[in-house]
């Protein structure tokens, strides 16, 4: 089910970010954990997409998730 497989991802340590694909074709970045929200029943999830902007997904639109494409910054391990 797609909000167990949210609820995971959001939990996740480390976590990782992660893009919702919905049946419409829009992609949204799940960027942090404290930038989404799943309601209660599992049925609805707020995510903050920008400054003061935030969208209202209905968990049962969304089409599949997958890693977010890395933005080219990796971290160096120390020696």
């Amino acid at each position: 089910m797609i909000t167990d497989a949210i609820k995971s991802r959001l939990s996740a340590t480390p976590f990782r970010p992660f893009d919702l694909k919905m049946g419409s074709g829009e992609v949204f970045t799940v960027r942090h954990t404290e930038m989404a929200s799943v309601s209660p029943g599992g049925r609805r999830l707020i995510l903050w997409v920008g400054d003061e902007v935030s969208v209202d997904l209905d968990v049962l639109l969304i089409e599949s998730l997958r890693d977010a494409p890395s933005n080219g910054r990796h971290r160096r391990r120390s020696a």
